[in-house]
Parts: structure tokens; C-alpha cells; sequence
């Protein structure tokens, strides 16, 4: 049952990510009849030059797994490895690969992407936790993630969550500005606020890694 599960996260994810670089990549528009139409063009421009980079970094690292571990422990390294970065730091690189798409297939903001992009990360981690423990131990990441469930340093999570959803909501506000030029509100407050929420980030990651090795 635990193997089954396993290939259909695989598969699932795998398909999704396939299914959404076909799509987003020939769903381009040719013909553009306003200035309005243009900005949008540019800003979706933008938006899939940022997921197209994001999806060839995924696809090295799922490769480089597969080549090493084979196909399966291959495809659960890059995933946990993907659900770690997405949950685990303070910055949403890797959220992009699911919450562009989510972004261009229902039109609803970034940081409400990142949000539920986070929430499907953070379950994966459990997963892989309760079932695929000895297979993730075997990475630096993995490792990194056990002593983060066993010292219990869930703030990190807590804190990484809250500034990639924040840093979502500012990716989303500079993209507008630089195409529509719309003025950003309150951009030092979210800069401080991500800052701060870095420099904690930091701290604890230090002092997490330090207990491991003393450990």
C-alpha cells in the first residue's frame, strides 16, 4: 500500500509538472490588439521565463537523482529534496514549479498559490518522514530535515512558510510595478518584515545544524 502511494505521488506530480511546461510554454498569444493586451503578454512573459528556469533546475536535480538512486528512490529524493526547499526556507524558489501554474490555470494571486503550494509541501514531508525515512536519510537534506523533526525545530518551518508567502505577495508586486507600473504599497515594511523573518531563519538554522553535529 506504502509503495502504491508512493507512485501515484510520483506520477501525480511528475505528470503535473510535464502537463503544465507543454501548456504554459505553447499557449501563446500571437496576435495583440491594446497596450492592455501587450502588458498582460509581458507580465505572463515574465511569470514563465521565472517557471522555465525553476522546471530545468527540477529536471536536473530529478535526473541526477534517478542516475544515482534509480527511478523510484530517484523520484522520492527529488521530491522530498523539492518539499524541504518549498517548506524548509524562507524564500518561494521552489514553490514556483507549482504555484505559477496554479496562478495562470485559476488567475488567483501568487501568495495564495504559495500558500496552498506550502501546505501540499508540508504534507509530502510528513509522508516521506513516517514512510520513506530510509531512503531520505541518505542525503544531506534528508538528514538536515530528521534533525529538524527530532530537536523539534518546527519554527523553521513556521517562520519559512510565512516569508516565502510574503516574498510571494512582493514577487507579484514587482512584476506589476515593472510592467504596469502600479506603486508598491508598504515595500519597506514587507522588505523589513522578510529581513527579519530571514535573519531568524538564519539564527536557528545555525544553531540546528551546530546540535546535529554535536550529535
Amino acid at each position: 500500500m506504502k509503495s502504491l502511494i508512493t507512485k501515484t505521488i510520483i506520477s501525480v506530480f511528475i505528470f503535473f509538472i510535464i502537463l503544465s511546461f507543454l501548456i504554459l510554454n505553447s499557449n501563446k498569444k500571437t496576435q495583440i490588439k491594446s497596450i492592455e493586451e501587450e502588458h498582460e503578454v509581458d507580465k505572463q512573459d515574465t511569470y514563465l521565463y521565472l517557471y522555465d528556469i525553476v522546471v530545468i533546475i527540477f529536471l536536473f536535480t530529478l535526473i541526477f537523482f534517478i542516475i544515482y538512486n534509480g527511478y523510484i528512490k530517484g523520484c522520492i529524493m527529488s521530491l522530498f529534496v523539492w518539499s524541504f526547499f518549498v517548506a524548509c526556507t524562507p524564500i518561494p524558489e521552489a514553490g514556483l514549479l507549482i504555484s505559477l501554474p496554479l496562478k495562470k490555470y485559476f488567475n488567483i494571486s501568487l501568495h495564495i498559490c504559495q500558500t496552498f503550494v506550502s501546505l501540499i509541501a508540508i504534507g509530502m514531508l510528513y509522508y516521506f518522514y513516517l514512510y520513506e525515512k530510509t531512503n531520505i536519510i541518505k542525503c544531506i537534506v534528508g538528514k538536515l530535515f530528521l534533525g529538524l523533526i527530532n530537536l523539534k525545530y518546527f519554527s523553521i518551518i513556521i517562520i519559512s512558510t510565512i516569508s516565502s508567502i510574503l516574498t510571494s505577495e512582493l514577487i507579484d508586486n514587482v512584476i506589476n510595478n515593472y510592467i504596469y507600473k502600479e506603486n508598491i504599497e508598504y515595500i519597506n515594511i514587507k522588505i523589513s518584515i522578510i529581513g527579519i523573518f530571514v535573519l531568524v531563519y538564519t539564527y536557528l538554522l545555525n544553531l540546528l545544524i551546530n546540535k546535529i553535529n554535536k550529535n
